[in-house]
């Protein structure tokens, strides 16, 4: 019996010890930019890899993925406070690829990266603030 006691004194002891010491919960190491499109195009003979940030970084990887070098910024500089939701090429070319942000702007890059243009916009007009209710629709079409 006492040493059973001993045993749950001893592991109070040490709860209260990894409190006092500062213990934590665990907290995801992952970085603050995730990349949230990828794809491989090829260029030539290779197989460029290509990764596009959240904040619109470029990086371009022509080892097969061994290693990855920025390339560019989708919406030419970072803190423009646009984030990219969708990325793919064209496989009808070698250098040729659209970006689309999450507020449905449209970007091309027709020089392998290099540089990014605003082409369109998917939405083209305003959204509207209040949506139309079921009973204003039905009023409509009961005329």
């Amino acid at each position: 019996m006492a040493k059973r006691f001993f045993y749950v004194c001893a592991g109070i002891l040490m709860l209260a010890l990894s409190y006092h010491f500062g213990a934590s919960t665990a907290g995801a190491q992952a970085p603050g930019n995730p990349i949230v499109a990828a794809f491989s195009q090829p260029s030539g003979g290779t197989k460029e890899l290509w990764a596009y940030s959240l904040n619109g970084d470029v990086f371009v990887s022509e080892d097969s993925g061994l290693s990855f070098s920025h390339r560019a910024n989708v919406f030419g500089g970072s803190g423009t406070g646009k984030g990219v939701a969708a990325a793919f090429p064209n496989p009808n070319t070698t250098n040729e690829q659209w970006v689309y942000a999450a507020d449905g702007s449209e970007y091309l890059t027709e020089d392998a990266g290099a540089t990014y243009t605003l082409r369109a916009d998917v939405f083209a007009g305003p959204t509207p603030v209040q949506p139309t209710t079921f009973g204003a629709i039905k009023a409509r079409f009961r005329r």
